[in-house]
């Protein structure tokens, strides 16, 4: 909710965490990325890789729907960008 706060603060649209398995997939790579960093801070693990590409999947998806409100167009579900999930390692 903070993160969103900040954003929306500063005109960005905000993030939005989509569904059980999105939610689990956050934690769990948010988990493993401050593990990693506390193994070893100087080096951009796989897991922060991962969990800061779900972040701008998340931005694309809030952007494109905030876009196609803006513009009127009410058949616009959310997330379109959101939908494209690639496996995770």
């Amino acid at each position: 909710m903070a993160k969103n706060w900040l954003l929306m603060y500063e005109l960005y649209p905000p993030i939005f965490i989509y569904g059980l398995s999105d939610r689990q997939r956050y934690i769990r790579y948010i988990e493993e990325s401050f593990h990693d960093l506390e193994r070893d801070p100087d080096t951009f693990h796989p897991a922060a890789h991962i969990f800061f590409e779900d972040e701008l999947r998340r931005v694309k998806a809030g952007t494109g729907f905030l876009l196609a409100r803006l513009q009127r167009d009410v058949e616009q579900d959310f997330g379109l960008e959101d939908r494209d999930l690639r496996p995770y390692v």
